[in-house]
Formats: structure tokens, sequence, C-alpha cells
């Protein structure tokens, strides 16, 4: 069954379909929301959250476009929604999958270093600037996916993650230059 099938289930009462949809699409939501909060229980807060409003709201899914974009339309509104509220920013952990490439331990220390620097020159960005880069780096989505998760023009989107890719260059590098100090 396609997370269209599935959804139409839950949509028609069939809640316990939720299962499914949970096992495909948490761990893509997990990694969306830590990488905008570097933090893992509220990132596991929000991939909750955003189940329990799909069920709550599961008679407005109409099954126009793609799944993943009313998914993530759901997350984008709970992140805006999270992010007004105050939050302790946890240090960063540099997760095997960043660093698996790495065949020493100099390598390895360096990733972490690079990593560490990378996720702090995102975390000057903008919440809007970081969640563009998210979802379309990291998330894999089409600039006209995100366009309609934060609705507004494609054109509009593509504007944004150029500056937002071009600044968070320029404070990366900024730290960069700062960490070799």
């Amino acid at each position: 069954m396609t997370d269209k099938d599935v959804m139409f289930a839950v949509r028609s009462g069939d809640i316990d379909q939720t299962g499914i949809l949970f096992e495909r699409h948490n761990i893509r939501l997990f990694n969306f929301f830590y990488r905008l909060t570097s933090d893992r229980q509220t990132s596991e807060d929000l991939v909750q959250e955003v189940f329990l409003r799909l069920i709550r709201f599961r008679e407005t899914y109409k099954g126009n476009g793609s799944f993943t974009t009313w998914l993530y339309t759901i997350a984008h509104n709970i992140y805006i929604d999270n992010w007004r509220k105050p939050y302790i920013q946890k240090e960063y952990d540099c997760s095997q999958e960043e660093c698996a490439v790495a065949n020493t331990v100099d390598e390895m220390v360096e990733c972490n270093e690079k990593s560490e620097l990378l996720e702090r020159a995102l975390m000057k960005l903008t919440n809007e600037e970081r969640e563009i880069l998210i979802l379309s780096t990291y998330q894999k989505m089409k600039y006209r996916e995100i366009a309609k998760i934060m609705d507004c023009s494609t054109g509009r989107i593509k504007q944004r993650a150029f500056r937002a890719i071009k600044k968070l260059k320029a404070i990366y590098l900024q730290l960069t230059n700062e960490a070799q100090r």
C-alpha cells in the first residue's frame, strides 16, 4: 500500500494504520527536527506531535499532491510552534552516519570537527533559512514541495535557498578561521 492508501485508511477511521506511516517516516522526521533543534528529546517529542496531529486532523487529508508534502507541512507547523517556545540547545553529537567514512582516528576527529562547525554554522542561520536547507539537502525535497510546505512560490524558495547557502558558507568559513587560530 502506498502512503496515500494508508492515509485514506486512517482517514476512514482505521487509526491502527498510523503505525505503518510512523514506521515509514519517523526516522526522517526525527532527522529533520534534530537538524533544526540539535536536541534529541525535543526532536522525539516533535515527531510524536506530528503523528498526533496526523490522527487529529486526518479528515483534512484530501490526497492532492504528495503525502510527504502534507506530512512535512504538519512538521513545519509544529516546528514553527515549537521555536516560538524557548529551548535549550544541547551539545552537538556527531552521528555514525556522518563519520562512517573515517578510516583513522585522525580522520574521525577531523570529521567531528567539521560536523560541529557545520552544525554551529547552521544554528546561526535564521529558522527559515535552516529549515529550507534541511528540507532540500537532508530530506531531499524538491523546491516546489518546500514551497507548498512554506506556502510561498517555488521561485521564492530557490532565492531563499541560494541566499541561505551563501550565508552558511560565509559563517562556516568564519568559524573555520576562528578555530584555526
